[in-house]
């Protein structure tokens, strides 16, 4: 089954993703003020709440590349939780169709389906949820 969202798709090291616009907040560029790190792990100061940051390359487990016009923190929410996704990237906002991953993988992963984008290029597609485990594990 396919489902058709809109989203925003972003780049991070050499992958490309896709986030339901229903899970983000909104997107900005940190200054260097607004980051750091809290037993070693690293946040954002947005305003009045300190959010984790998670890097998109390494949730992916994809390389980093040659620095994009970044970086930049999409703010994602589940319920009243949110984060930051760090990604080098801004692609674009669009309806995108996605295709679920489904039995091709048994393990939680941060990955829920992918998408061709009209470049023909594949955006996979950022499960919320498990951002937000892999943030609690941490200590968020």
């Amino acid at each position: 089954a396919v489902a058709i969202v809109q989203a925003m798709r972003v780049g991070g090291g050499q992958g490309r993703y896709a986030g339901q616009l229903a899970n983000i907040v909104e997107v900005g560029g940190p200054t260097d003020e607004q980051v750091w790190t809290i037993r070693g792990h690293p946040v954002m100061r947005l305003r009045d709440e300190v959010l984790p940051l998670s890097q998109a390359n390494n949730i992916f487990g994809v390389p980093e590349r040659q620095r994009g016009e970044g970086p930049f923190a999409v703010v994602m929410h589940s319920g009243h939780r949110r984060l930051g996704l760090m990604v080098s990237e801004l692609i674009g906002q669009r309806e995108i169709v996605v295709k679920p991953l489904g039995e091709m993988h048994d393990e939680p992963s941060a990955v829920s389906g992918a998408t061709v984008g009209e470049d023909g290029g594949v955006s996979l597609i950022v499960e919320v949820l498990e951002l937000f485990r892999s943030a609690k594990s941490r200590g968020f």
